[in-house]
């Protein structure tokens, strides 16, 4: 029995090399097609990686503080304060720091209208602050949006200006207004430096100028904003951009915009409190002035005399 078993092993092993053998040949035929899916597809994730623009996420994180106690007026509506505010609800301030409301204040506080581009010679690069060697000023209706328009220099005074759809081109000076179809607006150095060290000849500047709608919408759309842990009172703000300087700036801006806006609201809530306190203050002084009138005259009318009145009269009387 073992001697049977020791002569088939060797056969089942050729057996099973000639299985291999005969799959190789059968897929090797389609050789080519191997190579050449995997060179499309390393191809297409190159290009993916080196012509996409890079794409940050900043984040912050915001304590929202409760208010103790809110303001007493006991005297008129009982032993528990008018206005409670010790509660908060992280989905309402969420929903707040998310509304278009803040998101337009941020975007006219920081000119987010306005979006600048070099173009490289892979990647277009979103340009921010400092990086920004001129500036354009607009003539038009903040709502109205505009093509992308391109810009090479030619030398430190003059510049070609170039818009692909219509084809619109020509030769301009800093400061020259331009007029395109309804378009009207100029386009400004920021000082000799900045533009010898930051605007390079020939090389090419895009900008475009965006509704305020649609650049709400686009703001709106990027910022992110959700609880901290069920019991947390944290708020995290985030937002993807590509560039990491504008992220920054737009994030602390806009919690800027939510402290403010908080401020104001209880600014309002102050004043109001204090315009019903005063009024109601005065209806009851008011009522009070009447009722001691009306006791004073009662007591005429009735010749009524007070307790201490009698007292002092019977001390007169012992003492004479």
């Amino acid at each position: 029995m073992m001697e049977n078993q020791s002569q088939n092993s060797p056969q089942l092993e050729s057996n099973d090399a000639e299985d291999i053998k005969k799959l190789l040949i059968k897929y090797l035929r389609y050789w080519p097609a191997f190579i050449l899916s995997a060179v499309i597809f390393v191809s297409g994730a190159f290009i993916y990686l080196r012509y996409t623009p890079n794409v940050y996420q900043t984040s912050a994180k915001i304590k929202v503080l409760k208010d103790q106690g809110g303001i007493d007026m006991s005297g008129f509506q009982g032993s528990s304060p008018l206005i409670d505010l010790s509660k908060v609800n992280l989905d309402n301030e969420a929903e707040i720091l998310k509304s278009r409301r803040l998101a337009e204040n941020v975007i006219q506080n920081l000119g987010l209208q306005t979006q600048f581009y070099s173009q490289g010679t892979i990647k277009t690069f979103l340009l921010w602050g400092n990086e920004i060697p001129f500036q354009v000023a607009w003539n038009l209706d903040q709502k109205r949006s505009t093509p992308q328009f391109e810009l090479t220099l030619i030398n430190q005074n003059e510049f070609k200006l170039f818009e692909t759809e219509s084809e619109f081109k020509g030769t301009f000076q800093f400061g020259d207004l331009i007029e395109f179809e309804d378009y009207s607006f100029s386009i400004l150095t920021k000082g000799e430096a900045s533009l010898t060290e930051n605007l390079d000849e020939n090389k090419v500047y895009k900008f475009s100028h965006a509704g305020l709608d649609n650049a709400v919408t686009r703001l709106t759309s990027k910022v992110n904003v959700e609880n901290v842990g069920d019991r947390s009172e944290i708020l995290r703000v985030s937002m993807n951009g590509e560039n990491k300087v504008q992220n920054e700036a737009i994030i602390n801006n806009l919690i800027y915009q939510f402290n403010k806006d908080g401020v104001d609201d209880n600014k309002k809530i102050a004043e109001q409190t204090e315009k019903f306190a005063s009024e109601r203050l005065e209806f009851l002084f008011e009522e009070l002035d009447t009722v001691e009138t009306d006791l004073v005259d009662f007591k005429k009318e009735s010749s009524l005399v007070t307790v201490e009145s009698t007292v002092t009269e019977l001390f007169s009387k012992n003492a004479t």
